[in-house]
């Protein structure tokens, strides 16, 4: 038969050194091989031994010594009908108190520092069981996402491991088949981490709001997003005027966008991308309205009218002042002079700049009128040609 320990209370294998127990393991095996062929010698039952020895996950030999394949190294049949590996009784993670003087069962929330050790539980089938692919595995609070720590048989906790759980997995097989198995530690320190939110989903895509126009500024939101989003990218397309046929704006990437002239005729998107810890995801705006060209720029204001002086200048001509000038200063514009006189049957105005150069000059009976376009500057207005007295009065711009 193939015996497996009972360590603790509980079925399964753990290395416990020392020949005061090994030895009893050893000479009952040796007694069993005896009985089955008393005429086998001292080197052949020791030869069986070794040879049958099963192979374990510590330092040792030949293995841990196996009645059943013992007796089949010398012939004996086995009497369990052939079968894969069947469990009989849970593997079970435990820990050490005292060393390796004494071990318990792993019944509350492991601990920085405590050495846990295998027991592979029972289990039962065609002789030859072994254990393949042992590991210890640091996964989350379910016993789910692990990653490799070692394949030791045994594993010291460590405070990167607070907050997730240990599983013992591992194969037990023989020539007919291979079986897993698996213990799972409670959460490392009592508490598991809190699990990352999931990505970001949109619920309410973005908008555009803004008139659709060449230099007009175009603003989108970010819509509404499940995940908590941390951070928002946006990215501008222009399309044709189906909405159809987009492609990115190149230097467009945030929330507002100035229209311009290529995208007169077009509709424009918006495309958001929420991010977080767990990754992220793109929503698109509704297109815009078709972009139309930029108004045309209103005409320049006409130009205000110049503020106007009026001055009013007498005198009268005679023998001794046959001729009288008056001086004035005007802003650019029109001037209009108006000679007025009744004793003289006829005047005559000129004008001229103050250089002397000749401006204008009119002649009349009663009312003379002279009208002229002046710059601005000084100018004299002379009245000739009689004997009587008048009055002179010239409205202009003011200066």
């Amino acid at each position: 038969m193939t015996a497996w320990p009972s360590i603790n209370g509980a079925a399964g294998y753990a290395g416990i050194g020392g020949t005061s127990m090994a030895a009893p393991a050893a000479a009952g095996i040796a007694g069993l091989l005896f009985s089955y062929n008393p005429a086998l010698t001292n080197t052949q039952v020791e030869q069986a031994l070794e040879a049958s020895a099963a192979p374990v996950n510590f330092s040792l030999a030949y293995g841990r010594v196996d009645a059943l394949a013992a007796l089949q190294y010398l012939g004996a049949s086995d009497p369990q009908p052939s079968s894969a590996p069947l469990q009989t009784a849970p593997p079970q993670i435990y820990y050490e108190l005292n060393g390796w003087t004494s071990i318990a069962p792993l019944t509350t929330a492991p601990q920085p520092g405590q050495v846990l050790i295998r027991a592979i539980g029972g289990w039962t089938g065609t002789s030859g069981l072994a254990v393949s692919g042992l590991q210890w595995q640091r996964c989350d609070a379910s016993g789910d996402s692990c990653t490799y720590l070692t394949n030791q048989s045994t594993y010291t906790v460590q405070a990167a491991d607070l907050g997730y759980t240990i599983k013992l997995a591992f194969s037990v097989r023989n020539a007919i088949g291979s079986t897993p198995a698996s213990a799972l530690s409670l959460v490392v320190g009592g508490n598991a981490p809190p699990p990352p939110p999931p990505p970001p989903s949109n619920t309410t895509p973005p908008a555009i709001s803004g008139t659709a126009q060449d230099g007009s500024t175009l603003t989108a939101s970010t819509g509404t997003w499940n995940g908590s989003p941390t951070s928002y990218a946006y990215q501008w397309q222009r399309c044709d005027s189906a909405g159809a046929n987009c492609a990115p704006i190149v230097g467009a990437t945030s929330s507002s966008y100035v229209a311009a002239t290529a995208d007169v005729g077009s509709t424009l998107f918006a495309v958001v991308t929420a991010s977080n810890a767990s990754g992220s995801a793109s929503a698109s705006s509704a297109p815009s309205a078709l972009v139309a060209s930029a108004p045309a720029p209103p005409p320049p204001p006409s130009p205000s009218p110049p503020s106007m002086q009026t001055q009013t200048f007498s005198g009268s001509l005679n023998a001794k002042n046959p001729a009288r000038t008056f001086n004035i200063t005007t802003g650019a514009g029109t001037a209009t002079a108006k000679l007025s006189f009744s004793k003289c049957s006829t005047l005559n105005l000129s004008l001229a700049a103050s250089n002397g150069a000749a401006v204008g000059n009119a002649a009349g009976p009663s009312v003379v009128t002279l009208i002229s376009n002046l710059s601005a500057g000084g100018y004299a207005y002379t009245v000739s040609g009689g004997r009587c007295a008048f009055t002179l009065t010239v409205t202009s711009a003011s200066p």
